[in-house]
Order: structure tokens, then C-alpha cells, then sequence
């Protein structure tokens, strides 16, 4: 999720947002940008813990865990770094 605050502070805009897809952060940073501007900072703060040893995960949760805690991260500065430089 994408929380933004307007100038004003007095609104909140919410843009929801998969970081475990790439096509959802390229759509939030195009929904930031058109609300916003250029985007000045980013807190990379998406992560889960499925509290299981890795031999009681799921295939599917250690895809999510590493889409999440990793992927998700390079594709969210890839998305909005451009901007900062």
C-alpha cells in the first residue's frame, strides 16, 4: 500500500499496491506521479514472516516470502529512484 498526504495535509490519498507484482508498483508509481509529481522519497517497509521452519513452508510461501522481502524491493527503487536522481 501507498499511502500518500497532500500539501495541505488535510487529505490522505490511498493507492493499494502489490509489491509482489511488478505491474502493481509500475502502476502505483504512474497513479503517485499523476496525483503528486515526482516522487522524493521511498520507506521500503513490505515484509512477512510465515513463522514456519522452511521445512513446514509451502512453495508457495517461500516464492511470496522472497517476492516480498527481496524482489519487491529492487522493483520499488527501480520504479522510483529515476525520479530522486
Amino acid at each position: 500500500m501507498i499511502v500518500a498526504q497532500t500539501k495541505s495535509d488535510s487529505n490522505v490519498v490511498i493507492f493499494i499496491c502489490d509489491v509482489s507484482s511488478k505491474e502493481s508498483i509500475t502502476n502505483a508509481g504512474k497513479l503517485s506521479r499523476s496525483a503528486f509529481g515526482s516522487v522524493t522519497i521511498l520507506i521500503n517497509n513490505a515484509g512477512i514472516v510465515s513463522g514456519k521452519s522452511i521445512l513446514e513452508n509451502s512453495d508457495f510461501m517461500i516464492k511470496k516470502t522472497i517476492e516480498v522481502n527481496t524482489i519487491a524491493h529492487l522493483y520499488t527503487i527501480r520504479e522510483f529512484l529515476p525520479d530522486m536522481i
